[in-house]
């Protein structure tokens, strides 16, 4: 089990969950006002499928491939603090 902290909150993950290398697992209370379609134009340079929100605070963007996902996540981390000013933080 690992811990994830969003703010004052603390969760512990399963780590025994398969991973997906095409999904890129986003979390934090900035979401609650957010749309999918603010979520897929944030990724939208590295051609995200589609989101499957899991709550009101927790997704998934999804990709083609796992080198799709690894390259937007690696790309937004480098060039960006935030995405498009979003407050989401990389």
């Amino acid at each position: 089990m690992c811990t994830e902290v969003d703010g004052d909150r603390k969760e512990e993950l399963d780590l025994s969950i398969e991973r997906r290398p095409e999904a890129i697992h986003i979390f934090g209370s900035w979401m609650a006002n957010k749309s999918t379609n603010q979520i897929i134009s944030a990724f939208a340079t590295y051609g995200p499928t589609h989101v499957e929100w899991i709550s009101d605070q927790r997704l998934n963007v999804a990709f083609g491939d796992g080198p799709s996902a690894s390259r937007a996540l690696v790309l937004r981390a480098l060039c960006c603090s935030s995405i498009d000013g979003m407050g989401m933080e990389v």
